[in-house]
C-alpha cells in the first residue's frame, strides 16, 4: 500500500528523525561538534560518531551507514543535502562540503 504525504509533513518528519539523534551525546571540544550513537551504557565517550563537524575547514563527516539508514526510511534521493542543512540550521554553522 502506498501513502501520499506532503512535503512539508515529510520534511517535518525528516527533521524530526534528526532531531532524536542528539539523544546519543553531543560533544563540542575545541573547534568540533561531534554527535554520537546512541548508547544505552549512556556513555558517549565509547559511542561511534554519527557526525562530526570541523569548523576550521568545514567539513561535515557523516556515517555512510547513517545516510544508507536514511535513504531507505525517506527515499527521496537528496538525504545528505537534507542532513547537511538541518546540521547547519540547528548548529548555526556553514558546512564547506560533506564527508562520508
Amino acid at each position: 500500500m502506498d501513502y501520499i504525504i506532503p512535503q512539508e509533513r515529510l520534511k517535518n518528519l525528516m527533521t524530526s528523525f534528526l532531531d532524536e539523534k542528539l539523544s546519543g551525546g553531543i560533544s563540542e571540544i575545541d573547534n568540533f561538534i561531534v554527535i554520537y550513537y546512541h548508547d544505552l551504557n549512556d556513555d558517549y565517550y565509547d559511542s561511534e560518531v554519527l557526525m562530526e563537524f570541523d569548523s576550521s575547514d568545514g567539513r561535515l563527516y557523516i556515517d555512510k551507514s547513517f545516510i544508507n539508514t536514511f535513504d531507505k526510511l525517506f527515499p527521496f534521493g537528496k538525504s545528505q543535502l537534507f542532513i547537511e542543512e538541518w546540521f547547519e540550521n540547528y548548529f548555526g554553522v556553514e558546512v564547506e562540503y560533506v564527508e562520508t
